[in-house]
């Protein structure tokens, strides 16, 4: 069996349909006592009913420190100990540099009743490894060079079977999807350092993804790994997730530091992704 673990590139191979949907039936299972849709939203997801540009944008005074994944919210500029338990509701950490990309000559890709805009230079392409496989299709978007750089799964039951690394996070931006209202969602900008048992320590990693995520599941990762889904609707899972390639810019994508991830945040690469992201509707 193909090792399985969280990282920003990893795709995980799908099993059989039945397999699939038996995931699916066992992950609405245990979502089963998750917050719904008519919990009230908090004041940062209301305030994310605004433009693209102001839900980058924090209140003034908001810190600029990253926020760990185990302190509560607001975030502290000293985190506590690691053993704490994560937030489970997102707010808007300090933004990038620059302002929003302007979107009017993005294109539209739409696919199994999801619909999201994207750079004209960038495609969007059914992954050549799997082919369609309908719902359960994975979605390539490539940048104008042709390289893959981010995975959308319209319907996924990957999971993270053999990943025994112990990983501590650390997010560097939560921002709200309000659009996505089944169950709070938001785009989360994270930090991953994962600590591997002995005899495993080829696979340790520093790593940095960029997700769709629901907000439940980041509350409950601890030092677990964690993979990239939301809920779009019952028995939808869709998975949303940049790869290792994304971050091919300088660094290598194995061993970034917080430093290099939040430095990051200020490239245009990076803020054209986070605002494709947030553009993500489902009408299914």
């Amino acid at each position: 069996m193909a090792r399985h673990t969280a990282s920003a590139s990893t795709r995980y191979r799908r099993p059989a349909m039945g397999l699939v949907l038996a995931g699916m039936l066992a992950l609405a299972a245990c979502s089963a006592g998750e917050p719904s849709n008519s919990t009230a939203p908090t004041a940062d997801e209301a305030a994310a009913s605004g433009s693209l540009g102001a839900r980058s944008n924090p209140p003034s005074g908001a810190s600029s420190a990253p926020v760990s994944a185990a302190t509560s919210l607001p975030a502290s500029t000293t985190p506590p100990a690691a053993t704490s338990p994560a937030p489970s509701r997102p707010s808007s950490s300090a933004p990038a540099a620059g302002g929003e990309i302007p979107m009017t000559t993005w294109k539209t890709a739409k696919m199994a009743g999801f619909s999201f805009k994207h750079p004209a230079q960038w495609s969007v392409r059914i992954d050549p490894e799997y082919g369609d496989q309908g719902e359960y299709s994975n979605y390539q978007i490539v940048d104008g060079t042709g390289t893959p750089i981010a995975d959308f799964t319209p319907n996924s039951a990957a999971d993270t079977d053999g990943d025994a690394g112990v990983y501590t996070y650390t997010d560097l931006q939560r921002i709200p999807v309000p659009q996505l209202d089944y169950r709070p969602t938001m785009v989360l900008f994270e930090h991953m350092d994962i600590n591997q048992p002995a005899g495993q320590k080829e696979y340790e990693r520093q790593l940095a993804r960029l997700s769709v995520r629901d907000v439940a599941q980041v509350g409950k990762r601890g030092h677990h790994p964690s993979l990239p889904y939301f809920h779009a609707a019952r028995d939808v899972l869709p998975w949303f997730s940049t790869t290792d390639p994304f971050f091919n810019q300088g660094m290598d994508p194995r061993t970034i530091t917080v430093a290099q991830a939040t430095a990051f945040m200020a490239t245009e690469r990076y803020r054209a992704m986070k605002q494709l992201m947030l553009s993500l509707r489902y009408d299914g």
